[in-house]
């Protein structure tokens, strides 16, 4: 592979960080390119900005990573994840008694003893 052309741009933290866009994910050789760099000459600095959390790391498949600015509140909450629908996953503490966990608790048992093989 030929030589990507020479940089216009000095890499730093703040000029990666200044080229990516918000919600969309790069790939190290994307990055490297507008650089004019190679993705090993790139990938330090990539890695000490996931470390410091000014990026984060996503898979894009079993041998491709990218990467991508976090959104704000992943900032101030350190990146905890979301599920499909967007809310944040309940970790509240529940007091109180349970009504009816033994009553659903036999059923399940009971519905997983039909369903078993004789």
């Amino acid at each position: 592979m030929a030589r990507p052309t020479k940089p216009s741009i000095a890499l730093t933290n703040e000029s990666l960080l200044a080229i990516m866009q918000s919600g969309r994910t790069y790939s190290a050789y994307a990055l490297a390119r507008k650089f004019g760099l190679t993705t090993q000459e790139v990938r330090p600095t990539l890695d000490a900005l996931v470390k410091s959390r000014e990026l984060i790391q996503c898979r894009a498949s079993n041998n491709s990573v990218n990467f991508k600015l976090p959104a704000q509140d992943d900032r101030t909450t350190g990146g905890l994840s979301q599920d499909a629908n967007g809310s944040r996953p309940a970790t509240g503490i529940f007091a109180g008694v349970m009504k009816g966990y033994d009553a659903e608790f036999d059923r399940r048992a009971s519905l997983c003893m039909l369903a078993r093989r004789t």
